[in-house]
């Protein structure tokens, strides 16, 4: 009868195909332990691949900081030297004094408006001499601006026409901020002054301005100021040139 067959083998092959079992699942372990180790490796010799690259990089970069350094202490030294020999060049130059710089400003102003060298050191000569001067005259004109056109009273003469004086400012602004026809004596104005022949010279800036010409053998020597609305007025000294 089927029901009452004995079968030893079943019982004495299931501890082997357990264990059979057990190391296929160790040995499976164990390959994917082996095989995490093996990327772990491979990652740390990357890693430290990179690291020895920046470190050659930051060493090439040391090298040539040092080398700039050392380029641009030698330009120092160089520059340093060279003004060593420029100060021993110049150590028996005359020194200005403090009085003669500010009087250089000027100087070169009025030599490059054309006056004559030898004619402004004879000026400076005289300046401790007595001046023949003629009595000031004192004039006025409208000051034109960008909304004003030239008029009558837009300018005046002195030394019998020989001067023309002349000039123009920034329109001022009303309480509702609209332009007006004369100007802002608080912005600065150009002052012309124009000789017979056509040659002019100008003073810019704000008011009061001051201003000396050469014509001929006497300096004129003008000072403008703000006068009535859209006025300015000007005031004109002649002296004998020494």
């Amino acid at each position: 009868m089927s029901l009452g067959r004995y079968e030893p083998d079943r019982s004495r092959r299931s501890p082997l195909a357990r264990i059979l079992r057990l190391t296929a699942a160790v040995a499976v372990l164990a390959g994917i332990g082996l095989f995490a180790f093996q990327l772990g490796v491979e990652d740390e010799r990357t890693r430290q691949g990179r690291l020895a690259d920046e470190v050659a990089k930051l060493r090439e970069s040391s090298q040539q900081l040092t080398q700039t350094n050392a380029a641009l202490r030698q330009e120092l030294q160089t520059a340093q030297t060279r003004l060593g020999e420029l100060q021993t060049a110049l150590g028996g130059a005359p020194k200005l004094s403090e009085s003669a710089l500010l009087l250089l400003p000027t100087l070169e102003r009025k030599l490059a408006e054309g006056v004559d060298p030898k004619r402004l050191a004879e000026v400076v000569a005289a300046a401790d001499k007595p001046r023949d001067c003629e009595a000031p005259e004192t004039k006025r004109f409208l000051l034109r601006t960008a909304r004003g056109a030239d008029g009558p009273n837009t300018s005046v003469g002195f030394a019998n026409g020989m001067i023309t004086v002349s000039g123009q400012g920034a329109p001022a602004k009303n309480a509702e901020g609209r332009l007006e026809a004369w100007f802002d004596p608080a912005e600065p104005v150009t002052i012309r002054f124009t000789q017979v022949g056509g040659r002019s010279a100008e003073a810019a800036g704000k008011l009061p301005l001051h201003h000396t010409l050469a014509v001929g053998q006497a300096e004129h020597r003008f000072s403008v100021m703000a006068a009535t609305r859209g006025f300015v007025q000007v005031t004109s000294e002649r002296c004998k040139l020494p």
